[in-house]
């Protein structure tokens, strides 16, 4: 049941986390590039990290078993009614 529900998160962290720091160096490089200043033709081309961001993308949500088996042990001794109990008596 925690892998179900810690799985989705994950996994859209993962692949929709990258972007949004892609995009905007990708809209600012050129505008402030440094061959405005100095008169250049071309600017520098944005390079991105496609193997740290595909490592991240497949790391981040294989942590999902691990955090999974950490709650489990941690909660190991208690009733799952005692765990999932909301509100106080």
């Amino acid at each position: 049941m925690a892998a179900g529900e810690l799985s989705p998160p994950a996994l859209v962290a993962a692949v929709g986390g990258p972007l949004p720091g892609v995009r905007p160096a990708r809209f600012t490089l050129g505008p402030s590039g440094l061959h405005l200043l100095t008169g250049q033709a071309d600017g520098p081309v944005p390079v991105v990290p496609w193997a740290s961001i595909a490592l991240v993308g497949v790391l981040f949500p294989a942590m999902v078993p691990v955090v999974v088996a950490a709650e489990a042990a941690a909660r190991r001794r208690k009733r799952l009614a005692e765990v999932l109990r909301v509100g106080g008596a």
